[in-house]
């Protein structure tokens, strides 16, 4: 079977304005996409128990959210560390839909998915940078995430873009082509909330072959990235719960 080699396209011009957050909406790639966290422990203290804990309020959430203006789908994710630390990550077309999003209806949904939480959990918020081109919809329960996190070393969106094309013009490509590849696709999301925090998301159907492929050239992105990072820098790995 021939292998289809995904590129690693960059953002070329970065600004904080609805015309480059919107107006690139509804291609392939997804630059400008505005990336919702919430990070925190959940009450659950099993996989198991936090997706029964999901089914409770899943079916009152999912319905509402689907009908938001620019609402691309949500993940939520339990740390395979199995530490109760759960992360929910929501896709949006543009910050305006966001906001809009939580000028309505998203304080009722948010009080509902607290009541499965300990405590507050943070909200950070993101846009997105890099993508190669992964469908969320490819995106299953079972799959895998690992994340690497930390401060960039860049002060501005343009600084950190700059970063970019100089780890990761020609990363070696990444192959997520075909269905025998562990591999499923990978984000570079950075901060909106003026915190420099930068992420890397990886999606992988299994992680039994991850971290050999991780080593070989496919996947040598991920060390690039790491330059333009300030330590300490956190990997963690993820399990898909629940998709909407």
């Amino acid at each position: 079977m021939g292998r289809e080699i995904v590129d690693l396209p960059l953002v070329t011009e970065y600004k904080y304005s609805n015309a480059v957050l919107g107006g690139i909406m509804g291609q392939g790639f997804r630059q400008g996409y505005i990336v919702l966290g919430m990070k925190g422990k959940a009450k659950a203290p099993t996989r198991d128990k936090w997706s029964q804990d999901l089914d409770d309020v899943w079916d009152e959430i999912a319905p509402v959210m689907r009908k938001q203006k620019g609402f691309l789908g949500v993940k939520a994710l339990w740390n395979i560390a199995n530490n109760q630390e759960m992360l929910v990550l929501a896709y949006w077309e543009s910050l305006a839909d966001r906001l809009a999003y939580e000028n309505s209806v998203a304080g009722g949904l948010r009080a509902r998915m607290e009541t499965i939480l300990q405590g507050m959990p943070s909200r950070p918020k993101y846009c997105m940078m890099l993508d190669t081109k992964v469908d969320l919809s490819d995106i299953r329960d079972g799959h895998f995430v690992t994340s690497l996190t930390a401060t960039s070393r860049a002060s501005s969106p343009a600084e950190f873009e700059h970063d970019l094309r100089n780890v990761w013009d020609r990363p070696g490509k990444i192959d997520a082509s075909h269905t025998e590849s562990p591999f499923l696709g990978a984000q570079v999301i950075w901060s909106i909330d003026g915190t420099r925090e930068a992420c890397l998301l990886a999606f992988w159907r299994s992680l039994e072959k991850q971290s050999t492929n991780e080593t070989v050239a496919s996947f040598q992105a991920g060390a690039k990235f790491q330059e333009i990072l300030e330590p300490p820098i956190v990997h963690s790995q993820y399990v898909i719960v629940k998709s909407v």
